[in-house]
């Protein structure tokens, strides 16, 4: 089978790539990377073309002749407000560009979007989950990431959206952010609630949807939902610092909140964005039963994820 991987040679692309063994796999990206996981170029399987933007619609084009099957990976992941215009075109633009081509040699595709299309919630969220965009245009990448479903689902293609949580596991250098401050004894911890999923099992969820060649529409993928406190304290018994005890009150994200966003606009790089700050307090818990029923189950634990992250840093010296 020939498959077409975007932002193939990205923390998840790599792990997906090692597992498309058998097939002929072509990565589309923007640039090699100045240090990876898994050296993408020494798989047999995959030919990698470098300078292949989804934002050139004529330049990606090519590849999907003959193409069965694309994994639409490629996105920017950024929560601060300056971004707002980098992120409409690579989140939304991009994706239609993409979709574009696979409409055009009647490709299959797999297009990874995120759970923060929906929101967020009381009660839990499943894919027929709505939420009221009108109030909430701060939120930019979620926004980014919302804005090209209504096209996916209606296309007359064969789309299947698979939207997961945050992911964590060996090859995001990213999450050293989020390390640094428990490693360092930060004692608090927000009230709210999120997903997390191993990208090992996110790469095995890719792969169900990828021989359920029958299923169409939006699926969610979890490995479990938590507190920011078990969040937290996960990561403390990791990396063997003390756990945090803290639990600040929702409220205070309500106080705080116009404050945050002013500091961000006034600052040149805020360690906190509004998006990350506002949302760091809401409630986000997801049902994936649909995928379930579909014969996906989770296999690596919140500390195991976690482990696989923290190694890859120490090898990296960034931890």
């Amino acid at each position: 089978m020939k498959v077409i991987v975007t932002g193939g040679n990205g923390f998840v692309g790599q792990h997906l790539l090692a597992a498309l063994e058998g097939h002929d796999v072509h990565v589309l990206c923007r640039k090699k990377h100045a240090r990876s996981l898994i050296d993408i170029e020494a798989l047999p399987h995959v030919t990698v073309h470098y300078e292949s933007d989804i934002l050139d619609s004529q330049k990606i084009a090519p590849h999907f002749k003959g193409a069965d099957l694309c994994f639409n990976l490629a996105a920017l992941v950024t929560f601060y407000l300056k971004d707002r215009e980098r992120l409409h075109k690579t989140n939304y633009e991009g994706t239609l560009n993409v979709l574009k081509a696979c409409e055009e040699d009647s490709v299959r595709l797999i297009h990874i979007g995120s759970t923060a299309i929906y929101g967020f919630h009381r009660t839990a969220i499943d894919e027929n989950t709505e939420f009221d965009w009108g109030k909430h245009g701060r939120l930019v990448y979620s926004r980014s990431k919302q804005l090209p479903i209504p096209a996916l689902l209606g296309s007359a293609a064969d789309v299947v959206i698979l939207n997961p949580p945050v992911i964590v596991g060996a090859g995001d250098e990213k999450i050293a952010q989020l390390i640094k401050p428990i490693k360092n004894n930060f004692p608090f911890a927000t009230s709210g609630r999120n997903s997390v999923i191993d990208v090992r099992d996110l790469v095995s969820a890719m792969l169900l949807l990828m021989e359920k060649t029958e299923v169409k529409g939006s699926h969610i993928v979890t490995g479990g939902n938590y507190s920011f406190l078990e969040f937290n304290r996960c990561i403390a018994k990791v990396v063997g610092s003390r756990h945090p005890k803290i639990v600040l009150p929702k409220i205070l994200g309500k106080i705080m909140g116009p404050a945050v966003r002013v500091f961000e606009r006034v600052m040149k790089n805020p360690k906190l964005p509004y998006e990350a700050f506002f949302l760091s307090f809401k409630d986000r818990v997801y049902d994936d039963s649909k995928i379930r029923n579909l014969g996906y189950v989770p296999e690596f634990t919140l500390e195991d994820s976690f482990r696989s992250a923290v190694g890859y840093l120490e090898d990296l010296g960034e931890n």
